[in-house]
């Protein structure tokens, strides 16, 4: 059996993704863009360039595949938003960043909402000095004038940030605002000593895998006699906050363990997380930029077609009382 093998004039050979006979700049761009957005360090990507082509690629390519991505990302960010969405996930991520010798923190506000036809999509994010009413103001009020409609909106879903708190009915009018109960079973469970929090979390955990929003509010409310006395202030609280925790009852009955905590968007902050895994810090801003977008861009491509409400509807729905019959 004989191997033909594709030569180049001086050395080694040309890869599948070349066309012989050539100029291949567009291809090698695309293919370095690629690379990078699966996650491929630069260092990482020099060595592949060797084994797979045989030469290492330029500084120049590196600069012009990453003034492309940098163009990119400024699009991503300015897009508009032409889906319909239902829900809204709010949530924000503190990095590192070098500045001269040192590393300082800064905030990445983000947002992903979900479509009429149960796809989710990471609408934008934008890096801000620290998380705030005035830069959730600002960053809602740019996502509605790329075409968010708050109109259409059933519901957003949040941790319980005051600045947040703040912004989004200033900006979004009157949505349903939902906590988030991850954030809120963790705050209890560090507010209560540690004889009590098997009982306490069984107890909470009744309360948002209730049947009905009836039947939820009656736990919490129990729930709230029974701790009152000894948390008079967690109990307070949780009372306090029904209007917000139990929002997610208003939603049909396969949708509402989706809706009640702001897993989605933490998802996402942990795939940025895994990709800087060995990195302390982003060396400037456009890294950052470009890290976020090189996950908002695979994580949306993934989802493009996949409906979250598919499997769903296929459970059965819960009995009045909580369990599953």
């Amino acid at each position: 059996m004989v191997i033909r093998l594709p030569r180049m004039r001086l050395s080694g050979f040309v890869p599948g993704f070349l066309r012989p006979q050539h100029r291949a700049i567009a291809e090698v761009d695309a293919w370095v863009e690629r690379a990078l957005l699966c996650g491929v360090s630069r260092s990482e990507l020099c060595q592949l360039m060797s084994i797979v082509t045989g030469f290492v690629p330029a500084p120049s390519v590196l600069a012009r595949v990453e003034a492309t991505l940098d163009a990119k990302v400024k699009q991503f960010k300015e897009r508009r938003l032409p889906s319909v969405y239902e829900y809204l996930y709010l949530d924000a991520a503190w990095v590192k960043d070098l500045i001269g010798r040192t590393t300082g923190r800064v905030c990445v506000l983000m947002a992903i909402g979900v479509t009429t036809d149960g796809r989710k999509e990471i609408l934008g994010f934008e890096r801000v000095q620290r998380e705030s009413g005035s830069f959730w103001r600002g960053f809602l009020t740019r996502l509605v004038a790329r075409g968010l409609a708050p109109d259409r909106l059933h519901l957003v879903i949040s941790d319980e940030h005051r600045g947040l708190l703040e912004a989004v009915p200033e900006v979004l009018g009157d949505v349903p605002h939902q906590l988030c109960w991850a954030h809120r079973m963790h705050n209890v469970h560090d507010a209560v000593v540690v004889a009590h929090r098997v009982e306490v979390r069984d107890g909470l955990r009744g309360v948002y895998e209730a049947g009905s929003l009836t039947e939820a509010d009656a736990r919490l409310r129990a729930f709230c006699r029974r701790w009152g006395s000894t948390y008079p202030n967690l109990a307070a609280k949780l009372l306090g906050d029904a209007r917000y925790l139990l929002v997610c009852f208003s939603e049909p009955p396969c949708r509402r363990e989706y809706l009640r905590t702001t897993n989605p968007i933490e998802r996402t902050f942990r795939e940025v997380r895994r990709w800087r895994r060995g990195c302390d810090a982003f060396a400037d801003v456009k890294s950052c930029d470009r890290t976020f977008f090189k996950v908002s861009y695979l994580l949306n491509e993934r989802r493009a077609t996949h409906d979250l409400w598919y499997k769903r509807r296929k459970l059965p729905e819960p009995a009045q009382d909580g369990r599953t019959p």
